[in-house]
């Protein structure tokens, strides 16, 4: 009775504002009483959502604000770049629930959950549920993106449930290399390739003067690391090498996520003239004059899927240097071992050299894929937005 209560009155608010409403609130009442919560939200979904016609643009929500929009390259470039016929619209949690549009573009969901403050976290908890009895209702589809393979982090058990509660909406998903598609295919859904975009458009509103792609000879080697510092990025395992390693110097740049983590890397890199931790956040103008100012970018992943900080490195200029395995032979195979130097198994100091050898000719400007052309990946996913808006 309760569960029927709430989706009468979140069906309602949204027949309020939504002109694809074709039924009546009484008559749903009737429904709702006759067939409970599942029955209920069977008969709203035919009732309330119509089928996209192909001369309509297609309203796609994606979940992440657009004030953040400019601060991540990805969803910047993929959303500037996106092609008459659909309207992209920034997630806010109001709009989510009571707004109007046709298909969910989920890329990090979890981060419209999670909050350092208990009281706004429960709220974000609160909103979701009501976001979820909205899309079920309505038979809204969801197309995610796998920006990873897996979760780095699992979260608390609650915040599991409430994801999972989306994935139930998922209709299609976008992977980023053919490796991953071929391993994790699933019959039931939409599973298409569509690649990670290069970076140089972003880079050069940034810095139009370009970039230099010699290094200077002398002095030791100096790598770069950047990103959040999570447990999954391994961290620990470059900094262990380099301090064993005086021709080569290693700086560590990016926000802590997990404070126990942080201090083990700080500790670990304690006394080591050559290792250098900037925790914090980094600013668009700091972050690239930090891969300029580097030789090399050094990926410590155990498990490379990907990494948007690669294409940076690849846009500027720069090499990069990685563990050895099917995402890093891919882009080894794609942009050449100049540009993507690679070691077997863990990092040990001669594994580090040999990768350096292999890229430290590396001069001008990395080819890679035209696939990787944002006007492509646009409308690739152009494409995907009106064929999934289209299904039940």
């Amino acid at each position: 009775m309760v569960s029927g209560l709430l989706v009468l009155t979140v069906v309602e608010g949204i027949r309020r504002i939504s002109p694809a409403w074709s039924g009546s609130p009484g008559r749903l009442a009737v429904d709702l009483a006759g067939l409970g919560f599942g029955g209920a939200a069977g008969v709203a979904w035919r009732r309330i959502r119509p089928r996209v016609a192909r001369d309509v643009p297609v309203r796609v929500l994606v979940d992440v604000p657009r004030a953040s929009w400019r601060g991540n390259p990805y969803i910047h470039e993929l959303i500037r770049r996106m092609p008459n016929g659909v309207d992209v619209i920034g997630f806010e949690r109001r709009y989510a629930v009571f707004g109007a549009y046709d298909v969910v573009h989920s890329h990090w969901p979890e981060h419209r959950l999670r909050s350092a403050k208990r009281g706004r976290r429960i709220g974000n908890y609160g909103w979701w549920l009501l976001w979820m009895i909205r899309l079920h209702i309505q038979g809204i589809p969801v197309v995610r993106t796998q920006h990873n393979r897996r979760p780095h982090d699992g979260g608390p058990w609650l915040e599991r449930c409430l994801l999972w509660v989306l994935r139930l909406r998922v209709r299609a998903r976008v992977w980023l290399t053919e490796f991953s598609l071929a391993e994790s295919a699933a019959d039931s859904l939409l599973d298409v390739v569509i690649p990670h975009g290069d970076y140089r458009p972003w880079v050069r509103r940034l810095r139009p003067d370009g970039v230099l792609s010699v290094r200077d000879s002398e002095g030791p080697v100096h790598l770069l690391s950047l990103g959040f510092i999570r447990r999954y990025k391994n961290f620990e395992e470059g900094v262990a090498v380099v301090k064993r390693c005086p021709d080569f110097t290693l700086s560590i740049m990016g926000g802590s996520l997990d404070a126990d983590y942080t201090a083990s890397i700080t500790n670990l890199a304690r006394g080591a003239d050559n290792v250098n931790l900037v925790v914090g956040r980094v600013a668009e103008q700091e972050l690239i004059d930090a891969v300029v100012a580097a030789d090399a970018l050094l990926v410590t992943y155990q498990d490379l899927y990907n990494s948007g900080i690669v294409f940076l490195a690849l846009s500027l200029n720069r090499p990069v240097i990685v563990r050895d395995g099917q995402a890093a032979r891919e882009l080894q195979r794609e942009y050449g071992p100049a540009w993507i130097g690679t070691y077997p198994g863990p990092l040990t100091p001669d594994g580090l050299r040999e990768a350096w050898r292999s890229v430290v000719a590396a001069e001008g400007a990395p080819e890679g894929s035209p696939d990787r052309a944002w006007p492509t990946i646009a409308r690739a996913h152009a494409r995907l937005y009106r064929q999934v808006a289209r299904t039940r």
